[in-house]
């Protein structure tokens, strides 16, 4: 199999995911755009354009803790039926109930360019279940209270690391404590 030739055009490919479906599926979004002045990455002249994908395929990796390493839970799905587009129209893929997950969708062109998109998803939904039946549960009182303010501030701040850059150690630090303040909620966070 020949090896692709470098892209030249300054395309880069963005996707967000979303939990959708009870915390069982994500949806994936292509955020890339079309191309124009203030996005000059999009698809689109100069750059790809979308028709001129022929193929995208994803693969799903979930962190190890132990390992401390990815490794692929899923690989080489077949997404081009749905991505690319502008259309908002989301992929959707089932997953696990792990914590940390790693999607990378590849874009190959009719002239054999590849182009990744890829993305850290933290599966938060667990914890949030916990929050909610927690703030429902509380009677405003002083414990109930700061237990809440200190579960919202680690999901705040679970979404901002992994927003701004994937600390997987401090990810994993805060996980561990909502794993703490959750082990009583019946939402799956034990």
């Amino acid at each position: 199999m020949p090896t692709p030739s470098a892209p030249s055009s300054v395309l880069i490919p963005s996707i967000n995911v979303c939990m959708n479906n009870n915390c069982a599926k994500v949806e994936i979004y292509d955020t890339t755009c079309p191309y124009s002045n203030s996005n000059l990455n999009g698809w689109g002249l100069p750059n790809v354009a979308i028709t001129s994908i022929v193929s995208a395929r994803l693969d799903i990796s979930v962190y190890n803790p132990v390992t401390e390493t990815f490794s692929i839970e899923t690989s080489g799905i077949d997404v081009s039926s749905v991505l690319p587009n502008i259309s908002n129209i989301p992929y959707i893929a089932t997953i696990g109930k792990s914590d940390i997950y790693y999607l990378v969708v590849t874009y190959t062109t009719n002239t054999g360019d590849v182009y990744t998109a890829e993305y850290y998803y933290v599966n938060l939904c667990e914890y949030y279940c916990c929050y909610e039946k927690k703030a429902a549960a509380s009677c405003g009182c002083q414990g109930g209270t700061i237990e809440l303010f200190n579960i919202w501030t680690l999901l705040q701040s679970v979404e901002a690391t992994t927003c701004c850059g994937v600390n997987i150690a401090a990810i994993l630090d805060m996980i561990k404590k909502l794993k703490k303040y959750c082990s009583d909620c019946d939402c799956g966070c034990k």
